[in-house]
């Protein structure tokens, strides 16, 4: 994990689908009157398609390159709290852009928390059509991947499996501010 001094205006959410990054990203901005933005959903207005329909017709590479762009476009705010797709961390570039306006936290969640929380979610589209042991073994495999990535680009992680997120979103806020002091 990193720790840079500067200020930065946003709180940045990293961590693997389903490891609560719009949970407690909702909690952190409704409690510090910060503005909650998910790159998600900024690729999903600016497309005008579902993050599912994206990879449907247009492949994992095509979603990507919109994901770069959201990174590009959630780069203008301030105040906010910013929840990442799972996979933003792949990109260097991307993680360069938010690391420069956001302190970046890392929730942690280990493989099987994360099976137990996605195994009945069909709308994760690296998820999709898989049977049980196999979604098991998808969720492991990207977990291997990206886990080094988050904790690299991190400056702060905290494992939000047992946690209630109220307590999850105060500790990261009293992180937050005291990064900034």
């Amino acid at each position: 994990m990193s720790n840079e001094s500067h200020k930065k205006p946003n709180i940045v959410l990293v961590g693997m689908m389903g490891s609560g990054k719009t949970s407690v990203g909702t909690a952190i901005s409704s409690k510090h009157g910060m503005i909650f933005v998910d790159t998600d959903t900024v690729i999903e207005e600016r497309s005008g398609m579902l993050i599912s329909h994206i990879f449907e017709l247009h492949g994992e590479a095509y979603f990507r390159e919109l994901e770069a762009q959201a990174a590009k476009v959630v780069a203008g705010c301030k105040n906010a709290v910013i929840a990442t797709g799972g996979g933003i961390i792949l990109n260097a570039e991307n993680m360069a852009i938010l690391r420069k306006i956001g302190f970046v936290v890392y929730l942690q969640l280990e493989p099987l928390q994360l099976y137990n929380r996605l195994k009945t979610d069909n709308s994760r589209p690296l998820l999709a059509n898989l049977d049980d042991s196999d979604k098991c073994e998808t969720i492991q495999q990207i977990f291997e991947h990206r886990a080094p990535l988050y904790e690299k680009y991190s400056d702060f992680a905290i494992n939000n499996s047992v946690i209630p997120i109220s307590t999850v979103a105060r500790m990261i806020f009293d992180e937050y501010e005291n990064s900034n002091n």
